[in-house]
């Protein structure tokens, strides 16, 4: 799939956010998840492609483990929220090893424009749709990724 700037939906934040790196990763870990769990765990946002998407609490360590190596990416967590709502571009991943209730994963395209900056950054969300036992509905959930 070929990504063209004008097709991605741009969002732009501060980048502070849940606040500033400071060097202390724990600290910063603890405000990222401070920061999900006031605005983001029990709501979802609707995708044009996907539908609903909601914000579950083991999503917020699953982003946290995803982005150990480049820690201060955790600040783009406050743009997921508009390019989830706003992005056509939906790339369907193939499922090598399935976990169990897996069903499908996407990957759900956008850029983040920091304010104090012009660069925008592609970043990549992980949407996974996944059926629990003896249930039929379907429910869709995200971990993100921005090391792109």
């Amino acid at each position: 799939m070929l990504l063209f700037e004008e097709e991605i939906p741009t969002v732009e934040i501060t980048g502070k956010e849940i606040g500033e790196y400071t060097g202390d990763k724990k600290a910063f870990e603890k405000a990222f998840i401070d920061y999900y769990q006031k605005y983001l765990i029990g709501k979802y946002v609707t995708n044009p492609v996907l539908g609903k998407i909601w914000f579950y609490n083991s999503a917020s360590k699953e982003t946290i483990s995803k982005n150990q190596i480049a820690i201060r990416n955790l600040k783009y967590i406050a743009a997921v929220k508009e390019v989830l709502k706003n992005s056509y571009c939906v790339k369907n991943e193939v499922i090598r090893h399935p976990k169990v209730n897996i069903t499908k994963i996407w990957q759900v395209y956008g850029l983040v424009k920091l304010r104090k900056n012009k660069r925008k950054r592609l970043i990549k969300i992980t949407v996974r749709e996944y059926c629990e036992k003896n249930k039929k509905a379907e429910d869709r959930y995200y971990t993100f990724d921005a090391s792109q």
